[in-house]
């Protein structure tokens, strides 16, 4: 549902691209509302890569923006592999709207080692972290 992601996709061999549509989000360039999740929700997915604003051990996984949240809860739903990709600043954050919690995913992809405890209770929910040493 992201303008952005659509433009950089379009220029890559072998992709398929299809586009959400929906009431477009000015602020953050994304599509959202009934017709965005009444598209999104007809199609499956291998793969799904969802970002956030705030992933917590408790309080699961959030976003600033309930509509956002929306569409990204969706997709999970729709996908084989979920993964969520989140800096190292996201890590410990929660934000107002509720995505779902931690075990939907089964990657954790960020740019920093997040720790021993979240590395230890990712293990225990069976959660694949995958991150860059600095």
């Amino acid at each position: 549902n992201a303008v952005k992601i659509a433009i950089a996709l379009a220029e890559s061999d072998g992709i398929k691209l299809i586009c959400t549509g929906g009431t477009l989000r000015g602020s953050q360039l994304s599509f959202v509302g009934p017709a965005a999740s009444k598209s999104l929700g007809s199609y499956y997915a291998d793969k799904a890569f969802v970002s956030c604003t705030g992933v917590d051990l408790q309080n699961g996984i959030t976003d600033s923006d309930e509509q956002e949240a929306e569409m990204r809860k969706l997709m999970l739903g729709q996908a084989q592999r979920k993964i969520l990709v989140a800096d190292n600043t996201k890590l410990g954050k929660t934000s107002f709207s509720l995505i779902a919690g931690l075990e939907a995913v089964d990657y954790l992809v960020t740019d920093k080692d997040p720790g021993a405890e979240w590395l230890a209770e990712l293990d225990r929910r069976k959660i694949v972290s995958l991150y860059r040493k600095a």
